[in-house]
């Protein structure tokens, strides 16, 4: 079996090139910003080169180059064959003028990034360095804001920018929100604030040398705090609580302590590489067993709540989080079935390990 490495999109056949009118959905086991899926601002366009496919990416509004690079063929987190970006990309903004040029190595970015503002202004200099998949580790030199004034002089200062806490060029084309926050030597540090429409704060989250270490805490597009929890070196730690609007607590999990951690079982935060993910058994009787809440039937609430669950190698959930819920009285009616949930566990070379795998479930009128 192959290993599972990274994931992409592919595109549709069009003529002799392949158009794609990409799609996004923002879900990520990181629960921030999740606006669900919405229509892209771009389309791209590809042809064969080599062994790899030549990608050129246009905005809708102007036709205007948006990115272009390479992609090579690689194994997806679900064994399907994807594309992933290899080499020198480069990005460009509505107006023409460059806004990144990163470089990527199988789907990772690697070494110097460089980021500009609209206007030709060279707004961010730093390097990505070694990290866990798909959670690039970024040390930042120096930033500038629009004006040219310096934001960030050899890795210190602050910063707000969109996007992730490290240069990401798919702020362009998606709904990402605004981050703020402290640089120290080179890395995040602090509290940081991730805000999205209309001001409103998403997120709150500390950082301790570019790692998630210490309290993290969620909002709802109402200003609710919808869950809040603790992290120690970039791993869920303590009792991680989920939130009714009236701050009342629904759901809960303890994570435990970082020294009691069974060294097989990945954090939440890591993707893990398996050949074959967890599988769950019984999940058409754990349905049937969820009740639709009478509360949510009167008042018409209805929606998707996805679950992101820890199966250990015996096939038993160990650890939940909710991460993204359409009502917490929706939530409330889900979380208390999921621990009857039994799964077939993840396999690595023949061996059964410990995954995280989500799963999601709809609740409303039939």
């Amino acid at each position: 079996m192959k290993r599972l490495l990274v994931c992409g999109i592919l595109g549709m056949l069009l003529f002799p090139l392949i158009a794609q009118e990409t799609y996004h959905d923002d879900f990520s086991i990181i629960p921030f910003y999740n606006p669900g899926k919405k229509r892209a601002k771009y389309y791209r366009l590809t042809e064969p080169q080599g062994e790899g496919t030549s990608v050129k990416q246009y905005y809708k509004s102007n036709k205007q180059l948006a990115g272009e690079g390479i992609t090579v063929p690689s194994i997806g987190l679900e064994g399907q064959d994807v594309q992933v970006k290899h080499g020198e990309w480069k990005y460009f903004h509505e107006n023409g003028n460059t806004a990144f040029i990163i470089s990527y190595e199988k789907g990772e970015p690697i070494d110097t990034a460089r980021q500009w503002h609209a206007d030709g202004k060279l707004a961010l200099v730093g390097i990505f360095e070694e990290g866990l998949p798909f959670e690039p580790s970024f040390k930042f030199f120096d930033a500038w804001d629009e004006k040219g004034q310096p934001l960030i002089i050899n890795g210190e200062g602050e910063i707000t920018m969109k996007g992730h806490i490290y240069p990401d060029p798919n702020y362009l084309f998606k709904d990402y929100p605004v981050l703020s926050g402290k640089i120290a030597d080179g890395r995040a540090e602090g509290v940081w604030t991730f805000v999205i429409e209309n001001d409103i704060i998403n997120a709150e989250s500390e950082y301790v040398k570019g790692k998630y270490d210490g309290v993290q805490k969620i909002y709802r597009e109402d200003g609710s705090l919808s869950q809040k929890g603790h992290y120690e070196k970039g791993y869920s730690v303590g009792i991680w609580e989920c939130l009714n609007y009236d701050g009342s607590v629904y759901f809960s999990q303890d994570f435990g302590k970082l020294s009691d951690r069974e060294p097989d079982l990945p954090r939440m935060e890591a993707y893990t590489l398996y050949d074959e993910k967890p599988e769950p058994l019984n999940l058409n009787k754990v349905r049937k067993a969820i009740r639709y809440p009478y509360i949510a039937r009167k008042k018409r609430i209805e929606g998707v709540v996805i679950i992101a669950i820890l199966v250990d190698r015996d096939g038993n959930p160990v650890n939940a989080r909710v991460i993204r819920e359409a009502h917490p009285v929706l939530a409330k009616a889900v979380t208390e079935q999921i621990f009857s949930l039994r799964f077939d566990p993840a396999e690595r070379g023949g061996e059964p390990i410990g995954a995280w795998t989500s799963i999601p479930f709809y609740l409303g009128m039939e």
